[in-house]
């Protein structure tokens, strides 16, 4: 039942965090109040976002939005089995992001908000920013961590990478707009631009 015990966002000893997914781990299945998300991110304070991530099971669904108390940094980060998408407003320092398109695309439109392109996180990467870093309608600066799921990085060792069933494909070569533009400065963005319909 969900009540104010067990709603997002969580807070822990480090995080405020927010979770959208099934978690399949029996070490976070949920107890009374605590659900599998704020086990979850119990965990992190101990181990860290990028070895619980990582650690994860294959078919656990996540899209995570991390706010670290001690850094000050928004970490946001998906898998494939989630969607998650961004947009900053044009004339004002202001992130907005949801699971679905529509509904993020819904909202800001209710309300007349001038947006950039939606963007969609790109799966398996933790995005890190500091949210002072926001700029009207421009995408901030991030930094990386590649998070190779564990039958990804096991597959990827005995070269069946493609062949692994039911497992992740080799990602397709694809440069979007922003990685384009990072390109040319010599780093990588986490993020491909959505068409507009």
């Amino acid at each position: 039942m969900i009540n104010e015990a067990n709603a997002h966002p969580f807070e822990t000893e480090n995080y405020f965090a927010m979770h959208n997914g099934t978690l399949k781990e029996s070490d976070y299945r949920p107890v009374g109040d605590i659900t599998d998300s704020e086990m979850m991110f119990r965990d992190m304070d101990k181990r860290g976002i990028a070895p619980v991530l990582r650690g994860l099971h294959k078919d656990s669904a996540y899209a995570v939005v991390i706010f670290d108390k001690n850094t000050q940094d928004f970490t946001i980060a998906r898998n494939e089995h989630r969607t998650l998408f961004m947009a900053w407003h044009q004339h004002r320092k202001v992130l907005y992001w949801a699971s679905e398109r529509m509904m993020l695309d819904w909202i800001l439109s209710r309300y007349d908000i001038l947006r950039s392109q939606i963007v969609i996180v790109t799966p398996h990467v933790l995005h890190t920013f500091n949210p002072w870093d926001v700029n009207s309608g421009k995408v901030p600066s991030w930094s990386f961590t590649e998070l190779k799921p564990k039958i990804a990085a096991a597959a990827q060792k005995s070269n069946v990478f493609e062949k692994v069933a039911g497992g992740p494909q080799s990602p397709v070569p694809f440069q979007s707009w922003a990685e384009q533009q990072k390109a040319k400065a010599g780093s990588k963005i986490g993020c491909e631009k959505i068409e507009e319909e």
